[in-house]
């Protein structure tokens, strides 16, 4: 029997604005939502001084096991993308290319599948001790 991937948006939206004795509190919120039913199955959120990588990783956790998460453009992380893919049982990723992104083509399935080596850039590995390169599909 095959397993079907059930699959899972994770998307920023947009800031909020809370409005308490005329002052502005932006709010910057990342859900992680079903395409199948739009329900969120969890959400983190906080002030805009952090970025949506650091809420979404607090979301690291919370996507099922088998599992594919659509990712926006704007979530290219070496360490989001590496311990979302380590979180659980099948759990897998999909996340439209930057038109500047570095990759080098390993292999080929399809016009646009593709078995890619992609370069951890400096920062992400002085945060961690992440390999010159990361192999992905």
């Amino acid at each position: 029997m095959g397993r079907i991937l059930r699959r899972i948006t994770l998307k920023k939206t947009i800031t909020l604005a809370l409005h308490k004795a005329r002052l502005l509190f932006p709010v910057l919120a990342v859900t992680l939502m079903s395409t199948r039913s739009h329900l969120l199955s969890d959400a983190a959120f906080g002030p805009v001084t952090h970025s949506e990588i650091h809420y979404a990783q607090q979301l690291v956790g919370s996507a099922p096991e088998h599992s594919l998460t659509l990712f926006d453009r704007g979530f290219m992380s070496a360490e989001l993308l590496i311990s979302w893919q380590g979180s659980g049982a099948n759990t897998h990723w999909l996340t439209p290319i930057k038109s500047k992104t570095r990759y080098q083509i390993i292999e080929s399935f399809s016009e646009y599948d593709h078995l890619v080596e992609m370069p951890v850039s400096p920062q992400a590995k002085q945060q961690a001790p992440y390999p010159y390169s990361v192999t992905q599909r």
